[in-house]
């Protein structure tokens, strides 16, 4: 037989549970998400989720209100997600900085996996500095950039790292003694 695909709009979903920064991109080589069968045997998935708005996340990590256009792919032994999700808004919380995300794109590219590629600028305010952060990569990995401002101009990059890691300025460490330390690592 062919394989039936259904449409299932969603017109309104909430996540609640906590989520932590390290889990919250799917790993491409993770196990896979098994779906118990009611005849034993895989059957294929051709799932459209359709969500205009109003699927919220509300964690520890993010809160954020999504819309979605996924299909759920794959098998029940090996289901997969393909589509993308944009955030109508999103805010993250990292130490102790919240990021308000100014734009982002999530992709789901694997048909028989759950694998993401991804864009997301965000910005804060840290240090005394406005501070621009870009992660770009996918579900093997990823790159950080931040980027700072503040009355005096644009700050180094080790600077602003330090300050979102940290919660201090290298400048200001080297300030009060930290000169040797820095020098020794």
């Amino acid at each position: 037989t062919g394989v039936q695909t259904c449409a299932l709009p969603i017109y309104e979903a909430r996540y609640t549970a906590n989520l932590e920064l390290e889990n919250l991109i799917p790993r491409r080589h993770d196990t896979p998400l098994r779906v118990p069968s009611l005849t034993g045997a895989a059957t294929a998935l051709r799932v459209t989720l359709n969500a205009t708005n109003n699927l919220i996340v509300s964690g520890s990590v993010l809160e954020a209100e999504l819309r979605g256009d996924l299909m759920l792919t794959g098998t029940t032994e090996r289901p997969g997600l393909v589509g993308n999700l944009t955030p109508l808004w999103a805010r993250a919380r990292y130490r102790d900085n919240t990021f308000e995300v100014q734009r982002a794109t999530i992709d789901f590219v694997e048909e028989y996996s759950v694998a993401t590629h991804f864009q997301v600028q965000a910005t804060t305010t840290a240090c005394g500095m406005d501070v621009d952060v870009q992660v770009t990569g996918d579900s093997d990995r990823y790159t950080v950039t931040a980027t700072g401002k503040d009355e005096r101009g644009i700050a180094e990059q080790q600077d602003v790292l330090a300050c979102l890691q940290f919660g201090f300025r290298l400048e200001d460490f080297r300030g009060q003694g930290g000169a040797n330390w820095l020098s020794d690592t």
